[in-house]
């Protein structure tokens, strides 16, 4: 942004920037349970929990306390740490890094040698919070409303502070690293696309989607399918200053990160697990005739169709080898009754983040939330699932375009059609990628970015209108900076 472009931050805005810097750090006490998926990402420096022998307990009791029903603060550091041995090379090992970090800092000044997830969770806290400070700056300036800012960013708190979301960060989920990139990638793109946005920021904001599509396999093709987004937004809007080099300098904004996503998740460990469930806990399930599609198994693997791959028995061990992703895109394409199914399945399993299913309480009740913010969850069942979801998408992107020919809004109205994609193609990603398994938790991050952008385009559609020609004459009001706001 140009020195000459910038107007002095309004107390509004300063207010809603304040009043998330005092709440955000009220939710560092929850947290959620880790369910062993996170396991791939943290066994080549954590040992086990500080309060467990070990990190696999043998019996069934000691495994229900251990895993799904609390959630664990302290952890054990292997006496050496084996950066070699990482089972997943996502970009979620940078958080795991500079958890190391944390903890480190905090040893010469607690002394205590366990490693904690709290700890862990501040620097990433503190980088959302900046995302979000930067994003109320940069709405403001865009809009020059405080009010309108003041609103449009209090909903955007609402979002990110929801405790559906914030648990994640004393986890060692994945899903932690996706959710602070996508935040982070919010404020890049309005900047990045913006009018004044110098390759600084497009380059800020190719690595915040390289660091995005690398954190779980099954973001691995964001970059592809923004790119797409991108393209068609450009053509729509009337993109300025679009000529042909300009185009293809454009483009490797999202093909570098689409090549670094593929390269950091390529050897993903669990291919097969997911490529099972996504064949007998998913495909088989939603066919009518499932039989059909099983020539290439053997003559009893009918047997297995909605067993899970973690279900104590033989499914997985032989079929897992059998199966692929490949023949998963193979059934949907020849059963397409089975993929309409499929597709209504995920997307009415929209708008679950409370994840009831997975505990909230910490260890022993040791540890006891200061603050737990839920307004967004309760909004969240307002909004409509299944066919409906769809539905209301495609009315945000359709509102966003003629957002999108305003200049000063054009990169809002792409990062929020960034947003509404990013959550419509993960229903078809984690349904084709898992099958039914955990699809509430895998649809998890597709919440969080359609609900940033149910909130933006908001935002935008209220100040497009109020400052459109047919709203001055049918209103005496503006909605503008207010005197002492």
């Amino acid at each position: 942004m140009r020195r000459s472009d910038r107007r002095p931050l309004s107390p509004a805005v300063a207010l809603v920037i304040l009043i998330y810097a005092v709440l955000a750090p009220m939710l560092i006490n929850s947290g959620i349970a880790d369910n062993g998926d996170f396991s791939r990402s943290m066994q080549w420096f954590i040992e086990k929990p500080a309060a467990f022998p070990a990190n696999w307990p043998s019996d069934d009791a000691t495994w229900d306390r251990r895993f799904t029903k609390f959630w664990i603060d302290e952890w054990t550091l292997k006496p050496d740490a084996m950066p070699a041995g990482m089972e997943s090379r996502s970009s979620a090992q940078i958080l795991n890094m500079a958890g190391i970090a944390a903890n480190a800092v905090a040893v010469t000044i607690t002394g205590s040698t366990a490693y904690s997830l709290r700890i862990a969770s501040i620097p990433p806290r503190i980088v959302q919070a900046a995302a979000f400070a930067g994003l109320a700056v940069i709405f403001y300036a865009a809009t020059a409303s405080a009010a309108l800012t003041f609103a449009t960013m209090f909903f955007v708190s609402a979002v990110l502070l929801d405790v559906g979301y914030q648990a994640f960060f004393n986890s060692f989920y994945e899903e932690r690293a996706s959710l602070l990139y996508l935040t982070v990638l919010v404020p890049a793109t309005a900047m990045a696309f913006g009018t004044v946005g110098g390759w600084g920021w497009k380059l800020l904001f190719s690595a915040a989607l390289a660091l995005f599509a690398s954190s779980k396999a099954q973001f691995a093709p964001t970059p592809a399918i923004l790119l797409a987004v991108f393209l068609v937004h450009a053509g729509i809007s009337a993109f300025p200053g679009l000529s042909r080099r300009r185009l293809l300098a454009l483009t490797g904004l999202f093909l570098v990160p689409q090549v670094i996503a593929l390269a950091a998740t390529s050897g993903y460990e669990f291919r097969n697990v997911n490529a099972y469930n996504a064949t007998f806990l998913g495909a088989l399930t939603f066919s009518e005739d499932p039989a059909r599609h099983l020539e290439a198994f053997p003559p009893d693997a009918a047997r297995c169709i909605g067993i899970n791959a973690f279900v104590p028995g033989t499914c997985f061990t032989e079929l897992g080898e059998l199966t692929s992703h490949g023949k998963v895109i193979s059934i949907y394409l020849n059963d397409l009754p089975a993929m309409a199914a499929a597709l209504r399945f995920a997307s009415g399993s929209m708008n679950d983040i409370a994840l009831d299913a997975y505990g909230k309480t910490h260890l022993d009740g040791l540890i006891t939330p200061v603050f737990e913010p839920a307004l967004w969850t309760g909004l969240k069942g307002l909004l409509p699932a299944g066919l409906g979801f769809y539905v209301l998408a495609l009315a945000l992107s359709g509102a966003l375009l003629p957002v999108s020919r305003v200049a000063g809004l054009r990169a809002f109205a792409l990062a929020a059609q960034f947003l509404s994609a990013i959550g419509v193609s993960q229903t078809v990603i984690t349904v084709v990628g898992d099958g039914r398994a955990e699809i509430a938790k895998h649809l998890l991050v597709a919440n969080f970015a359609f609900d940033l952008a149910l909130v933006l385009t908001g935002g935008l559609l209220v100040h497009a209108v109020v400052v459109s020609p047919l709203a001055g004459k049918a209103f005496s009001w503006r909605l503008t900076p207010v005197k002492g706001l």
